[in-house]
């Protein structure tokens, strides 16, 4: 995770190439939410470079801080919010999704600046910057590798939308959402565990035991829970029910080209339907991840991916990595 130096050393500069641009011109400064980056921001507009912003909404703080004149969301008359352009100040992981879910419902992106960002889309130079998202789960090269294919889709500008099978708690599709902020962001899954057609003989054989360990995936989170995990979530569209039936025929999905998507689907089935129906979809320089490409009780997520690229004359590779202290691996597939 960042440190506070380099969150900070990231807003200044931010705020600088806004100024250098002369894009805080005849704009209303909102400063949201106020905790102790809300404070070091506005330090830094007002000492730094002598800019008084002309709010600072915090709706729980609101009215309560005797020295500071702190406002709800509401309180904002329309004529400035149209006009307004957001400093948001807080990376916070618990309160990350819930803090921009707040913000989209007044403001559109092209007002919003996420100043902790890590994605290029806010700061083009963070192509250069190390980052990192700390979620808590121990897979921390497998944000690494979305990251960099984050920041090289915004860096080559590739257009399309973004897409991820086999969502289960909504962990990675939070990580997905942070990266790809602006993006329409597909989620497919059946929220209810493995689909029976998927479970072949085949896949009894290989992972069976696996599969009765996780109890088919059936004991996970309400789908309104997982959405909450999910930080730009107003850009969310879920497809519930067995995939690729929900894509398929489905013009709202199938007429799209893809800049990124995840198959997190482990089986072969699922992840083999993955590949056929979003890699002819695949803008140039977008890139297709797939999860448990080197997990031994999953042996047939593997195979899946093989077959598909050895067929259509594709080169895939992996990034290793370690989760729940079993060895691991995704595979990139680019076009």
């Amino acid at each position: 995770m960042l440190s506070s130096f380099n969150r900070i050393y990231k807003a200044n500069r931010l705020i600088q190439s806004l100024i250098d641009n002369d894009a805080l011109k005849d704009k209303v400064i909102i400063i949201y939410p106020f905790g102790l980056y809300g404070k070091t921001i506005k330090g830094l507009l007002n000492s730094i470079y002598g800019i008084r912003e002309d709010y600072i909404i915090d709706n729980k703080l609101a009215h309560k801080v005797e020295q500071f004149d702190i406002r709800k969301f509401e309180e904002i008359p329309l004529s400035d919010r149209e006009r307004g352009l957001v400093f948001l100040a807080s990376d916070a992981e618990d309160i990350y999704s819930e803090v921009r879910f707040e913000l989209q419902k007044f403001f559109s992106m092209n007002q919003i600046i996420d100043l902790f960002s890590p994605s290029s889309y806010f700061d083009p130079e963070i192509f250069w910057d190390q980052s990192y998202i700390n979620t808590g789960i121990p897979d921390y090269a497998r944000y690494n590798l979305l990251e960099s294919c984050a920041r090289e889709i915004y860096k080559n500008h590739v257009p399309g939308s973004i897409a991820e099978c086999g969502v289960f708690e909504g962990h990675f599709a939070n990580g997905i959402s942070r990266f790809f902020p602006d993006r329409e962001f597909f989620l497919f899954d059946t929220f209810c565990g493995f689909d029976e057609r998927d479970i072949t003989e085949k896949e009894n054989i290989n992972s069976g035991e696996f599969i009765k360990k996780v109890d088919n995936f059936s004991n996970v989170s309400s789908l309104d829970t997982v959405l909450s995990r999910i930080a730009w979530r107003k850009n969310v569209t879920v497809f519930k029910g067995y995939f690729p039936e929900t894509a398929v025929n489905n013009p709202m999905v199938e007429d799209k080209t893809y800049a990124f998507v995840d198959l997190d689907m482990d089986l072969y089935k699922p992840i083999k339907a993955g590949l056929e129906f979003f890699w002819p979809r695949l803008a140039k320089g977008g890139s297709i991840m797939i999860d448990e490409i080197r997990c031994k009780e999953l042996p047939s997520a593997r195979d899946a991916v093989v077959e598909f690229c050895d067929a259509h004359s594709i080169p895939f590779y992996t990034i290793s990595y370690n989760c729940y202290g079993m060895p691991d691996a995704a595979a990139i597939i680019t076009k």
